[in-house]
């Protein structure tokens, strides 16, 4: 390293190294200690709440049409939207569980 008049920028790299370590560890250890609710638990709760916004915007809707009717489309359109996605991923998984990896024919 001293030949090449490396050995400062090394002494540099190692201690940016630590202290990135350092950095990293204590995001962690911050990071760990949150208690991030379940998705199973945070689903069930939200989708309580979204059935009941649901059916308050349709049952507007039959009543003022007028008010409601373009919320209750678009909430439509976002769900068709959304299915397609869904359905496309199936089938995509679908695809690779069918297709057998050629390096192992």
């Amino acid at each position: 390293m001293e030949c090449v008049g490396a050995t400062e920028w090394f002494a540099q790299l190692k201690t940016s190294q630590s202290e990135f370590e350092k950095i990293y560890n204590a995001k962690i250890v911050t990071e760990s200690a949150v208690d991030y609710p379940l998705v199973k638990d945070a689903r069930e709760r939200i989708s309580g709440y979204l059935k009941g916004l649901m059916n308050y915007i349709e049952i507007n809707t039959d009543l003022d049409e007028s008010k409601f009717g373009s919320t209750n489309d678009k909430i439509n359109e976002i769900i068709t939207e959304f299915v397609a996605i869904i359905r496309a991923r199936e089938t995509r998984s679908e695809n690779k569980k069918e297709k057998p990896d050629k390096a192992t024919v």
